[in-house]
Formats: structure tokens, C-alpha cells, sequence
């Protein structure tokens, strides 16, 4: 992976970096949602279980500070084409033939 592409948590107080992996639990982060009832406009109503969780604290694996981490998330939707024009095929006008005798 390139440097310039790489995102790190740094320590406020060293500048040690870490990747989000070394501070954040899986399960935790992305939490545990089941049973998930929608109203008819397909908006969540109701669930049971762990949302997610985008708190976090550590300690300095170099000098032992105790430091939080917080967590932005955005999830960006778009929607995805149908038909890639690299695939497009020219399709001939309609026509009727009949055969002559």
C-alpha cells in the first residue's frame, strides 16, 4: 500500500503511529445489530444488540500515555450503472422484409 494512501491514529503525545487495527476491536467497532424491524418506508425502527462503537482509548505502546480515539465514519452511496458503456451494443432500426417469388 502506498504511504500517501495510508490512514493512522497517532499518539498526541509522542506521535507513534498506529493503523486503526491496532486499536480497535472488530466486533466492537462495527457492533453486533440483529433482528432489525423496518417500517414500510424501509427506515429502521427497532433492533436488539451492539451498535457500533467509534469510542476508544490505549495506551502508548512507546510512552505509555493513555490517549482517546474517536472515530468519523461516512458512508457515501451512489448508484451503481446498469450498463457499462464499454459493453454498449448498436442495436439496427427495425425493419420488414418480404420475400419476393
Amino acid at each position: 500500500m502506498k504511504k500517501s494512501n495510508l490512514v493512522t491514529i497517532t499518539c498526541p503525545s509522542c506521535g507513534r503511529q498506529y493503523l486503526h487495527a491496532e486499536i480497535y476491536i472488530t466486533d466492537e467497532f462495527f457492533g453486533k445489530p440483529n433482528n432489525i424491524s423496518r417500517f414500510v418506508d424501509g427506515s429502521i425502527d427497532t433492533f436488539y444488540g451492539k451498535s457500533m462503537d467509534l469510542n476508544e482509548w490505549y495506551v502508548c505502546d512507546l510512552c505509555e500515555t493513555k490517549f482517546n480515539v474517536k472515530a468519523r465514519i461516512k458512508f457515501d452511496t451512489s448508484l451503481e450503472n446498469e450498463f457499462d458503456p464499454i459493453y454498449r451494443t448498436v442495436l439496427k432500426k427495425p425493419s420488414i422484409t418480404l420475400a419476393e417469388e
